[in-house]
């Protein structure tokens, strides 16, 4: 009986293959066609798009997780003050500030409704802050003091670092998606858009110009800082 039943199926089979094959090879092709189609747009279009949403930058320096510099990270986060191209101070997650006992003291008036990346608020107890040889002296919530021992004019330029949390979750309009540490030191770090899913700064830090030189021939960044000549000479 099991023979019989494989021959009947084995007949059907031939003769649907037979009565459609013109239609089940024209799908094949159109398959196939639509297929390599995909393929081509996702290469061609498709790709470029996403890359150009993921930027490589280079900088030269080798630094650990505590001295990396402020410059690569304003897009993840700011400090208290913001120090502008022309050297002025200006506000950041501080609205204000004063300054008295003859330039010892410094007090600080914190924004209200600053998140850092992991939900916390910035306030004066998880503020991120601080100094060898300073007093901190929390006044409430959202003010803080700082207690020098001797006047340091350059101090409002000292606490523009960005503010990170142990968890490095900072205030910016990137966070920090991922970090590779080798031996202590930071090989790269990856920020991710808050506002872009798909956007994405990947910052590598290289030992000597040379290198980051060679990297940018390479391809292996888009963009080298802090580097006028990018020729690689012999």
């Amino acid at each position: 009986m099991s023979i019989v039943r494989r021959r009947y199926y084995f007949w059907l089979a031939r003769a649907y293959v037979a009565r459609w094959y013109k239609t089940i090879i024209s799908s094949l092709i159109l398959g196939v066609a639509i297929f390599f189609g995909i393929i081509f747009l996702l290469d061609i279009y498709l790709l470029p798009i996403l890359q150009k949403k993921v930027l490589k930058i280079g900088y030269v320096g080798i630094y650990n997780l505590a001295t990396v510099p402020s410059e690569v990270l304003s897009d993840v986060s700011y400090g208290l003050t913001q120090v502008n191209t022309n050297g002025t101070i200006s506000p950041a997650a501080a609205y204000k500030w004063d300054i008295t006992d003859n330039g010892r003291d410094y007090t600080f008036y914190l924004r209200r409704g600053q998140f850092f990346h992991n939900g916390q608020e910035l306030t004066s107890y998880n503020l991120p802050i601080s100094f060898q040889d300073v007093n901190k002296k929390v006044v409430d919530k959202y003010t803080v003091s700082f207690i020098l021992h001797s006047p340091y004019a350059p101090f409002l330029a000292s606490v523009s670092k960005p503010l990170l949390l142990n968890d490095l979750a900072g205030l910016g309009k990137y966070k920090i998606s991922k970090v590779d540490i080798n031996g202590g030191f930071v090989r790269s770090m990856t920020f991710q858009d808050l506002s872009d899913v798909g956007k994405r700064k990947i910052i590598s830090f290289y030992p000597s110009e040379v290198a980051l030189k060679d990297a940018y021939a390479l391809g292996n960044v888009d963009e080298a800082r802090g580097i006028a000549d990018l020729v690689v000479r012999g």
